[in-house]
């Protein structure tokens, strides 16, 4: 009777249900939306590259309305991706290469599309273009050299480009009779020009700051 009783096969257990992980999808959740957030700064930056001939061709065609509309969509991605980046922690290293040279890319090639339509001066694009080379082939000097370039934002930079920016949506905005004339537009072109010249004039003591105290760290660690 013993022996028979140890020789029946004992029923299963029922299968036992796991709990539904909301903690882990909670944590993948997270991990997805933060992803984006960050990714998001750079989408609108490439979205802003993809404006540039948009806003050029418009130009040449001198359908003003549609390049106003491009250039003014341009600078609201402009002004998000840079705010998205600083409130939710999303700078990249890659956005940080890409949101100049966006900026570049859009003001220089609409900055020469209006003087090619004599609606700016060309002496002012070319002070334009010959002050972004300067700072362009600096910093590739000094990365070459192994060093870290002198190019931090500066305050006058940035008015330059509010300037830059301010003078092509208003020339684009006035002569395309989407807005109303309110200043002269030589008093912003001299505005942009002023700015320009002193931007590349801190630029430059910048670098030769810098490249001076390059010298000097050597001899200083040497003794």
């Amino acid at each position: 009777m013993g022996a028979g009783a140890a020789g029946r096969t004992q029923p299963l257990s029922p299968p036992r249900h796991r709990a539904p992980d909301g903690g882990g999808r909670a944590v993948r959740g997270r991990r997805v939306l933060r992803a984006l957030v960050v990714a998001l700064p750079t989408a609108l930056t490439l979205l802003r590259f993809g404006l540039v001939p948009i806003a050029v061709d418009a130009v040449l065609d001198r359908r003003l309305a549609v390049a106003f509309l491009a250039f003014v969509i341009a600078g609201v991605t402009d002004a998000l991706d840079g705010a998205i980046a600083r409130l939710c922690n999303a700078r990249t290293r890659l956005g940080g290469y890409l949101d100049p040279l966006a900026d570049k890319a859009l003001l220089v090639t609409v900055g020469l599309a209006l003087s090619w339509i004599e609606m700016l001066p060309l002496w002012l694009v070319v002070l334009m273009v010959v002050r972004d080379v300067m700072i362009v082939g600096v910093v590739a000097a000094f990365h070459l050299s192994h060093r870290p370039p002198p190019i931090e934002p500066l305050f006058i930079s940035k008015l330059n480009t509010t300037a830059q920016i301010i003078l092509f949506a208003y020339v684009l905005g006035v002569v395309g009779a989407l807005i109303e004339p309110v200043i002269n537009p030589a008093w912003l072109v001299w505005a942009t020009a002023a700015t320009t010249l002193a931007s590349g004039v801190a630029y430059g003591m910048k670098g030769w700051q810098r490249v001076q105290q390059n010298r000097r760290t050597p001899r200083e660690t040497g003794a």
